[in-house]
């Protein structure tokens, strides 16, 4: 379930919930998703709480690859303890 939201300056955020137990195994309580720019580039935003820190983010080109070595990420989860 995505819920959006706005935060202080106007930018809309996500709220993703995790899908209930068993339907996905690797995903996060209450991730936070946002699009964000760096030097002109798009980038998403991933945080655990609204006041991460250090969020996960990255760009086009490593969304890309993550998205093409999605069964090497699973083995991996599965192989060290998720």
């Amino acid at each position: 379930m995505v819920k959006k939201k706005n935060d202080d300056d106007g930018e809309m955020e996500s709220l993703v919930e995790a899908p209930k137990a068993g339907e996905n195994k690797s995903a996060i309580d209450g991730v936070l998703v946002s699009e964000a720019e760096f030097k002109g580039n798009k980038m998403i935003v991933l945080k655990k709480t609204p006041d991460d820190k250090y969020p996960l983010q990255f760009g086009l080109g490593k969304a890309k690859l993550i998205m093409d070595n999605v069964a090497a990420i699973e083995e991996f989860l599965r192989k060290n303890g998720r």
